[in-house]
């Protein structure tokens, strides 16, 4: 980001426009991590609030069909929702570095680069089995239905 910033003033020409791009690409793909995030941590928490719950309700459960239901799929949402934090982390440091630095010798490949970093996250959810928590996918399309109502 400094160096897109100290460059933008820099430089004449398309080289601006370019690196305007870039630059507000880069804030972009910040928000959109950012709200991702917050989304991940509000659920965390509300599933951290509804745990002593699930407790209470796990031996109900377990007594009337000897399957815990509401436990499984509790735990399955926490594993994701806490686990899942690590891949990101890494994915996003490897792609931001290395298109930092590839996009200070030619900067249309390194907002290429950027580009193909939510693709790069499904890969790696594809390879390690980690598919998106029900919860997450559910809150996702509670948005998506509020902004079509809109």
């Amino acid at each position: 980001m400094t160096f897109l910033y100290t460059e933008i003033f820099r430089v004449s020409g398309w080289r601006i426009v370019l690196y305007s791009i870039m630059y507000w690409f880069l804030v972009f793909i910040q928000l959109k991590f950012f709200l991702t995030y917050m989304k991940r941590v509000f659920m965390v928490g509300f599933l951290i609030v509804i745990a002593p719950l699930i407790t209470i309700t796990y031996s109900i459960d377990k007594v009337s069909d000897d399957r815990a239901q509401a436990f499984s799929t509790w735990f399955k949402e926490f594993i994701v929702n806490v686990f899942v934090q690590p891949v990101h982390a890494i994915i996003y440091l490897v792609f931001i570095f290395s298109a930092g630095a590839i996009a200070q010798s030619y900067p249309l490949i390194g907002l290429v680069f950027l580009l193909a970093l939510g693709r790069a996250e499904k890969m790696v959810k594809q390879i390690f089995s980690l598919r998106e928590a029900a919860s997450m996918r559910s809150l996702d399309n509670a948005f998506k239905k509020d902004q079509g109502g809109q």
